[in-house]
């Protein structure tokens, strides 16, 4: 029986000790709970010029310009690449058609080239047969004589 109420005043005392820390704790949070409510109220009257005086701002405007600058030099450079490429294609286009049209010109002169080879050709070759049948003809007379 002694045994029994000394652990009952052993469990008395650990869940008295217990309930006050749970009491202090409750008090605690609800302190947090007030200091926070406190500080949502002052982030809400907070004065703009009092955040853009923080370190933190300043960092971040810093930041946000850098990046911006460097973002409107790619733009440029990119602006101007395409300038260059289009410029470029269009100069290699002209190029293209100047070779089609040279290339045009070239097979014209070619064929008429070919043409008045082929009629001289054909000249030479009466010339020949007349030639050949003229030597024949003397070659036939100078036999008979």
């Amino acid at each position: 029986f002694e045994m029994l109420n000394a652990e009952l005043e052993g469990n008395q005392d650990l869940a008295n000790s217990r309930m006050a820390e749970l009491e202090k704790l409750q008090q605690e949070l609800q302190q947090a709970v007030r200091g926070h409510e406190r500080l949502k109220v002052a982030l809400r009257s907070l004065p703009e010029e009092a955040v853009k005086e923080t370190l933190e701002y300043k960092v971040l405007q810093s930041q946000f310009s850098l990046l911006y600058n460097e973002s409107l030099q790619v733009k440029t450079q990119l602006d101007e690449a395409r300038a260059l490429l289009l410029a470029t294609k269009n100069s290699h286009l002209r190029h293209i058609e100047h070779m089609e049209s040279d290339e045009l010109n070239l097979q014209k002169k070619l064929r008429t080239e070919v043409i008045q080879l082929e009629d001289t050709l054909a000249q030479v070759r009466k010339e020949y047969e007349m030639l050949r049948i003229e030597f024949e003809q003397n070659l036939a007379a100078n036999e008979q004589a």
